[in-house]
């Protein structure tokens, strides 16, 4: 996803916590982590991707490996296919790394 989704996301999140719930039952201090950890929940960087690797390797659970993701990075857990998908990236690259994008890029949104 690219920052202009992300912000979209956020304040339609906002938005939508402060319909449903009201000002009063949620602070804002508690929504602005909610915002952050839902935006950094989506990309993973390397050393992330490595350490799901490693530990799917170890207990070949993912329920494990979502329980551990939370316990080590106090951020909300990958999801099961994302786990999958990293795995078997590795298995058919040798890489957890994307692929490198071919073709003109995108436009900016500013």
């Amino acid at each position: 996803m690219n920052f202009c989704k992300h912000l979209a996301f956020a304040v339609f999140f906002r938005i939508a916590l402060f319909q449903s719930f009201g000002q009063y039952a949620i602070g804002s201090e508690l929504l602005e982590e909610i915002i952050q950890k839902t935006i950094m929940a989506s990309n993973f960087n390397t050393d992330e991707r490595k350490w799901m690797l490693k530990e799917h390797w170890k207990s070949q659970n993912d329920e494990i490996v979502r329980t551990n993701w939370v316990q080590t990075f106090g951020t909300l857990s990958p999801k099961r296919q994302t786990i999958y998908r990293i795995c078997d990236k590795f298995d058919a690259t040798g890489s957890t790394l994307n692929v490198p994008k071919i073709g003109r890029p995108q436009k900016m949104c500013t």
